[in-house]
């Protein structure tokens, strides 16, 4: 688990009643990770997220008036009344953390006005937009010569030229505002050339990371498409700094992006990953922790066989064994689905789509949460909320694709087990002390309560390989895989 220092400051949750073309979204923000990145088909909202939470705060009231920082913005800024939209009926809510506790703060755009925003917290914040990808020669309107001159009293620290620098992959002797503020002037190797003259992904990377290392601890920074014209390794590059700074400034970072590729980086543990999407259900629904494997079905590749849909690396194993030794693995696909809910949010989608994805498509619960029928009803319930008369018949439906692994309660703990837990007793107590993978997986640090198999791939392999050696557990464990799958593909 990701260790973190609690920030004065920090927005834990987003609710959008009604805003634009959002409807009943909710965006929960987690702590430990000071990045959130926020994925989604065309169309789905992501920038508007951004909008909003511009303009939930007001600048932060500091007494030395040459330290006040922060942007300004009203809804108005980004929600301006025109004859097709005047916002009336829009709510949405943020509950953050503030002076040492929880705090809610909600927002209604009534016939004439918002909510007062003198009422707003106050917390200090940027908003990056999406103008920042337009190169400054494409927004210059004068045709003339254009007097540029540097003012050297505005260079940036060298700490910031050494991080430009490493995202750029160049070494920067200096950068500076002109001395009217509109340009900035690089140097690189002697040479000298204003924002005028550089590519819009230099320009950038600068404008990022220069508000980055100058925002206030506890800071909010918005960042609307992070990866537009940035290339593969800036961009790596560039999330490594953020991760860095956020970490030690307490910041906040969230931004929107369309590059799935940054699932796949060895970053994604320090990154809060959403998935917004208006195409699941009548809502906006937003997917925590989603992998890049589960999104193939959300963006319109349909698998021609069957494919399995599973929580996390280890389950991924248990299934690709149990299809081994059922011989089956050919025309099946395993893909990790991420947290829980997300399996019955993806389920749901695929019922509702016109392609019958759903038919195909089984997913895997561990067995630890959601156990009884009834309880998998509530879920698919809050995806599948009509109440027309064929609506129970429905949600079965979807349920006949929801299987778990069929765990036990140990010690009068009214908890069953998770995979891990049970893998690791049950080897523990059916093999010898002899056996290699029992001594393996009990070497485990001092003080970790958890029950959990070594995260090394031979291990972790040959452990469950060893569990599936036990076929009277194995059996009863995969009972309800057996049900759905192998007798469904029979």
């Amino acid at each position: 688990m990701s260790t973190y220092q609690r920030s004065t400051e920090f927005l834990t949750k987003l609710e959008i009643v009604k805003l634009k073309n959002i409807k009943k979204l909710a965006i929960g923000f987690d702590e430990a990770k000071r990045l959130t990145a926020i994925f989604g088909e065309n169309g789905c909202g992501k920038s508007t997220v951004l909008h909003a939470l511009a303009c939930v705060y007001q600048k932060k009231d500091v007494s030395n008036e040459k330290h006040k920082k922060g942007e300004v913005y009203r809804f108005s800024d980004f929600f301006p009344p025109t004859t097709y939209a005047v916002w009336s009926g829009s709510e949405l809510k943020i509950t953050y953390f503030s002076n040492d506790k929880v705090q809610e703060r909600s927002y209604k755009k009534t016939k004439d006005r918002w909510t007062r925003y003198d009422a707003r917290p106050r917390r200090e914040i940027y908003f990056l937009g999406i103008d920042l990808c337009v190169p400054a020669i494409e927004k210059e309107n004068k045709k003339s010569k254009i007097e540029i001159i540097a003012d050297d009293s505005t260079a940036l620290k060298s700490k910031i030229l050494k991080d430009i620098g490493d995202v750029m992959g160049r070494s920067y002797s200096s950068i500076a505002k002109s001395k009217d503020g509109k340009y900035k002037i690089a140097e690189v190797n002697g040479i000298s050339y204003p924002s005028l003259f550089m590519g819009a992904g230099e320009h950038k990377i600068i404008e990022i990371l220069n508000v980055a290392h100058n925002a206030g601890d506890g800071s909010l920074i918005l960042i609307d498409e992070l990866d537009l014209t940035l290339h593969t390794f800036a961009l790596k590059e560039l999330l490594k700094k953020l991760i860095y700074l956020a970490e030690e400034r307490n910041l906040q970072i969230i931004f929107t992006t369309h590059r799935e590729d940054i699932v796949r980086y060895n970053l994604k543990d320090k990154i809060d990953i959403k998935y917004m999407t208006n195409s699941l259900s009548d809502n906006t629904d937003c997917l925590d922790n989603i992998t890049s494997e589960a999104l193939i079905q959300l963006t319109g590749e349909i698998p021609t066989e069957r494919i399995i849909y599973v929580e996390d690396i280890v389950s991924k194993e248990i299934v690709t064994r149990f299809l081994q030794k059922n011989n089956i693995v050919e025309g099946t696909e395993i893909k990790i689905y991420g947290s829980i809910d997300n399996a019955f949010t993806i389920a749901c989608g695929l019922f509702l789509a016109q392609d019958n994805g759903l038919e195909k498509a089984f997913f895997v619960l561990d067995g630890d949460r959601y156990i009884s029928e009834n309880e998998k009803l509530d879920q698919i319930k809050k995806k599948l909320s009509g109440t027309e008369e064929d609506s129970d018949t429905k949600r079965k439906r979807v349920l006949q694709h929801i299987l778990q692994y069929t765990s036990i309660k140990r010690n009068g703990n009214e908890k069953f087990d998770s995979p891990e837990e049970f893998i690791y007793s049950s080897i523990v107590e059916n093999y010898g002390d002899d056996n290699w993978v029992k001594k393996s997986i009990t070497r485990r640090q001092s003080g970790d309560n958890h029950r959990k198999i070594p995260n090394d791939d031979l291990t972790r392999r040959s452990a469950i390989e060893h569990f599936s050696n036990l076929s009277e557990i194995w059996e009863k464990y995969t009972n309800e895989l057996t049900e759905k799958i192998i007798n469904s593909n029979q």
